[in-house]
């Protein structure tokens, strides 16, 4: 350009140079897009592929999971037959690698490991020599898969890809690629799709898709996580993508969805910031706590000698939730590290099992039975509410489903004495069944059961009549206080 002797010919050589640069950079951009899209394609591939059509055989590889054209078309092509491995542990391999891996497994809640709970679940499956049928069936779960609660130096935000609105029900494709806390991926949207689908295969009502729609209720929290789980749902248990109307949201009490701390709770309940007073001072609670700040301070320690001495994380369970969204996007993806590394240092398998031990105590302490029964008393009776309207005639609704988090379903399991030691995984559901004797107007028996097993305890039976189901939940659970109000000001327990 330089040499070109007229100032006509030399801006034309500057326009044609920029150009040429423009264009170079447009063609990077692309590339950079379609690698983008391939890299979102492997992890949806990864983690995504759900039964739905119960087409599953074993091989020496792993599972392979076929889907009927309609689920393709419904999905998007991108959902394809493909094998997948569901085995985490390595036989005569490092022990506390394993039961690490397995914790993290558990928690992640993939939709490999899903498949797998779905299809030896025993929902829908009445046993008895008398012949009844299903009446309604009411589902509480915590959200899906999601991105971090917290940004730290453990976990960092970019490394998660999460759609944007009616891009769940879209191919793979149109990932957008933003992800903000706490927000629900592609995986806890596939997750519930899977959830939807078992739902509709699992209990015939004999319902048109129409009658279903007008037969169903979604309730959610006022969180995206929450709500996004609901509509997946819906979208497999309907089998289309109209669902604003079908879920409704719900930004009361009824979820226990504040932190087991949270100020407006403790405000409305101040009996249940008393009955935590007293279990705060129980020898066993403070020598759990010593443990969790050990771990925490060991978690820190970590942090700081790999370089960041302002990044120290004050709580157990945000260690947690860096573990295991490092775990489920980051290694199953085909990361080498299983733990979180910072600067080129991970975490050691040790250090990860005790801190995943330590919010599993943190948990069953925090959710101890007496505080649980109070904090979810409202989502209990309305529970109850809903089968009794629905034996006297003035309840049409077959399948109703509560969209919560993890607060939610701790304070659930707990209060109904099935805590199995570990913190409520993505995609968790707990199962109410109201079942009626053909034929007869007032025999009705209720089941209870948690990720697809009956729950038998001190509160339940495995099959129990509607009345003691009833007594038991609402009059000798509440140790005869109906009225949650009066629980929480007066204390009558």
């Amino acid at each position: 350009c330089r040499s070109s002797r007229s100032s006509m010919r030399r801006n034309l050589c500057v326009l044609l140079t920029l150009v040429a640069i423009a264009g170079s950079v447009l063609l990077y951009a692309l590339s950079g897009r379609q690698l983008h899209v391939q890299n979102s394609r492997q992890v949806f591939q990864r983690f995504s592929s759900f039964e739905a059509s119960r087409n599953v055989s074993k091989t020496s590889a792993g599972t392979t999971v076929s889907f009927s054209p309609n689920v393709e078309s419904r999905y998007g092509s991108d959902v394809t037959s493909h094998t997948i491995s569901v085995d985490v542990t390595s036989p005569g391999g490092d022990p506390v690698l394993n039961e690490l891996k397995q914790h993290l497994a558990e928690r992640c809640h993939s939709p490999p490991v899903l498949n797998r709970e779905l299809l030896t679940s025993n929902e829908g499956q009445f046993s008895g020599v008398d012949d009844y049928q299903i009446e309604m069936v009411q589902v509480v779960t915590r959200h899906g898969d999601r991105a971090p609660m917290f940004g730290t130096a453990l976990i960092s935000m970019k490394n998660f890809h999460c759609p944007e609105g009616r891009q769940y029900f879209s191919t793979i494709d149109s990932f957008s690629g933003s992800c903000y806390n706490a927000k629900l991926t592609w995986i806890g949207c596939r997750q519930f799709q899977l959830i939807g689908i078992h739902l509709r295969k699992t209990y015939p009502f004999n319902l048109t898709v129409q009658e279903l729609e007008d037969r169903i209720l979604l309730l959610s929290t006022t969180n995206q996580r929450a709500v996004w789980s609901a509509r997946c749902l819906a979208g497999g248990l309907l089998g289309h993508t109209n669902y604003d109307h079908v879920v409704r949201l719900h930004g009361g009490t009824l979820f226990h969805d504040n932190p087991v701390t949270g100020t407006n709770y403790v405000k409305s309940c101040p009996y249940h910031d008393k009955l935590r007073g007293s279990i705060q001072r129980q020898p066993k609670y403070k020598s759990a706590k010593s443990s969790w700040v050990s771990a925490i301070n060991k978690g820190n320690e970590f942090i700081t000698h790999a370089g960041y001495s302002n990044k120290n994380i004050s709580n157990i369970v945000r260690f947690n939730d860096a573990l295991v969204c490092h775990f489920c996007h980051l290694y199953l993806n085909g990361g080498r590290s299983m733990t979180p590394c910072v600067k080129n240092h991970c975490m050691s398998s040790r250090l990860a099992l005790e801190l995943i031990n330590a919010t599993d105590t943190f948990t069953k302490y925090e959710y101890s039975q007496n505080i649980s029964i109070i904090q979810i008393q409202p989502l209990v009776a309305q529970i109850v509410s809903e089968m009794e309207m629905r034996v006297k005639g003035g309840n049409k609704r077959v399948l109703i489903h509560y969209s919560g988090h993890d607060s939610t379903m701790s304070a659930l399991v707990s209060s109904l004495d099935a805590f199995n030691g570990h913190r409520p995984s993505y995609a968790s559901r707990i199962v109410f069944e109201l079942w009626k004797r053909r034929g007869y107007d007032n025999k009705h028996m209720v089941r209870v059961l948690y990720n697809g097993q009956l729950v038998e305890s001190s509160v339940l039976d495995k099959q129990m009549t509607l009345k003691s189901f009833r007594d038991r939940l609402l009059s000798g659970y509440m140790r005869d206080s109906e009225s949650h109000r009066n629980a929480c000001l007066y204390g009558h327990w």
